[in-house]
């Protein structure tokens, strides 16, 4: 999986053409959020669940006591909230469309141009989900399962 994150991108060359790459690109062509509930909860040990509209950037922030509750008692590694969640909740509420009255419009992505720069590997959207909650889950930034 390293392999994935560790080439180096070649931003230099980017910067010069003037070049934009659409890095949210899907191994299954068109992605569904909720086709990834199942691998996002197996590696936390908890069932997959239906979409439930919610806006993260209000209810994550409010869960802030809890989670440092969580933090202390399943001593995981003491990193706020704020800290782990960054500007993220924002962008998801944005992704997922929250409060939008319509769908966004869909959208068409063509691998080419990046592949054509050089960046051939590809990752599961699903597998990466997997890979990254299992690292936060083995240095002890998230609960997992056997925690």
């Amino acid at each position: 999986m390293d392999k994935f994150f560790s080439d180096r991108w070649r931003l230099d060359q980017a910067a010069e053409a003037d070049w934009v790459f659409d890095t949210q690109l899907a191994g299954k062509g068109e992605f569904v959020t909720c086709s990834v509930w199942p691998a996002i909860a197996q590696p936390l040990g908890m069932p997959a669940a239906a979409d439930t509209p919610c806006e993260l950037k209000r209810f994550l922030p409010e869960k802030s006591a809890l989670w440092d509750q969580i933090v202390t008692k399943h001593r995981l590694r003491p990193i706020s909230l704020q800290e782990l969640l960054g500007e993220s909740h924002h962008l998801a509420d944005f992704c997922f469309a929250y409060g939008a009255i319509e769908p966004p419009p869909p959208a068409f992505i063509s691998t080419i141009k990046i592949r054509q720069a050089g960046f051939n590997e590809v990752i599961d959207t699903e597998d990466m989900f997997r890979y990254w909650l299992e690292n936060f889950i083995e240095r002890r930034i998230v609960l997992g399962p056997a925690s």
